[in-house]
């Protein structure tokens, strides 16, 4: 942890870059400790991967091993006592910290299957609309106008460079 154990210290960011393929076999080997069912198939990792992008432009902009890059507060996944600042453009923002890469993934999948459950069917169709739809519903992103239909088209972009770096359709 980056914070002492279960404090609140708040410290700065460190990137922690990881490519597609690499982000797919940790979410893989991730999937069977965080969700009780198997994937039928690669749409849904392919449907988180696609968001894991969105949020993180690619894999380049991830900090302190936070897949989704998930503010820091109360009953979202966050581990206690584990946060770091970054400035957005919506000024200073505290964010979720892990350990390690694995312990991120896992929490990154639980989080998806459990607190953000109205999205689940969409992520496991690939139906990037809907998957949108529910996530906005539930409040993962801002409110705005245009908002809902700008995340829809930035996770369909997003889902097909996923299946086109992987070789998957």
């Amino acid at each position: 942890m980056l914070g002492g154990e279960g404090d609140d210290s708040v410290s700065t960011g460190t990137r922690t870059p990881i490519s597609i393929p690499d982000m797919y076999q940790i979410l893989k080997e991730a999937w069977p400790g965080a969700i009780p069912e198997t994937p039928v198939d690669d749409t849904s990792i392919v449907s988180l991967m696609a968001l894991w992008c969105l949020e993180t432009a690619n894999g380049t902009a991830m900090w302190n091993n936070n897949i989704g890059n998930f503010v820091h507060t109360a009953g979202n996944g966050s581990p206690p006592g584990s946060s770091f600042q970054l400035k957005t453009s919506a000024g200073m923002m505290t964010f979720a910290s892990w350990d390690s890469i694995q312990q991120g993934a896992h929490d990154f999948l639980y989080a998806f299957y459990h607190r953000w459950q109205s999205a689940w069917t969409a992520i496991q169709e690939g139906d990037m609309q809907g998957m949108a739809e529910a996530l906005y519903e539930q409040g993962y992103y801002g409110k705005g106008e245009g908002l809902e239909a700008s995340y829809a088209a930035g996770l369909a972009n997003r889902q097909t460079l996923v299946q086109n770096t992987l070789g998957i359709s």
